[in-house]
């Protein structure tokens, strides 16, 4: 008998995709400093009852995008820094190729990728650590394995699909 993992379970993927965009873009926090932030998140989904659908659907966009305003909220206030987004492909088209050389690029400025990653068997938010010759490694919350590059698309579901629509590029600033 194998234990539940987030992801494959729970639909929280956006949450753990968030905090660990913050721990990739170097973000340092004590455990219960990570718990106070994770708390923050989930009152403030809850607060505007939108848990029941992140529970039962996952998080859209728009939940994403939430998720990414309560972090920001409870990070002025205790670190006073913001984290910044940007989702750049909401109406571009891109090959496979063009995609991953615009992650590589950001990686270098600084930024980080969380993306959603489609499948018959996920549909899943998480983080790109690298990508390699013939892969793409990822930081994630429920250990999703490396994917070869030649079994992802996005366009359709070969494999694995990347939604350009719900790229975005993560950053941190002072406020």
């Amino acid at each position: 008998m194998k234990p539940f993992n987030q992801g494959y379970f729970s639909r929280y993927c956006s949450v753990y995709s968030t905090l660990n965009a913050l721990q990739a873009l170097g973000l340092k926090l004590k455990y219960n400093e990570w718990q106070e932030l994770y708390d923050h998140i989930i009152y403030g989904v809850s607060y505007f009852e939108a848990l029941y659908e992140l529970n039962s659907c996952g998080a859209s966009h728009k939940r994403l995008e939430m998720i990414f305003h309560y972090a920001n909220e409870w990070m002025e206030q205790y670190l006073h820094q913001k984290l910044i987004y940007a989702r750049p492909y909401w109406n571009v088209k891109l090959n496979l190729a063009e995609l991953t050389e615009n992650i590589k690029q950001q990686a270098i400025n600084g930024k980080v990728a969380l993306i959603r990653v489609k499948s018959e068997f996920i549909d899943h938010y998480t983080i790109v650590k690298r990508i390699t010759k013939d892969k793409i490694k990822f930081y994630d919350s429920s250990d999703l394995e490396d994917i070869l590059l030649k079994n992802i698309d996005t366009t359709n579901c070969r494999k694995y699909q990347i939604c350009l629509r719900q790229i975005y590029f993560l950053s941190l600033e002072a406020v």
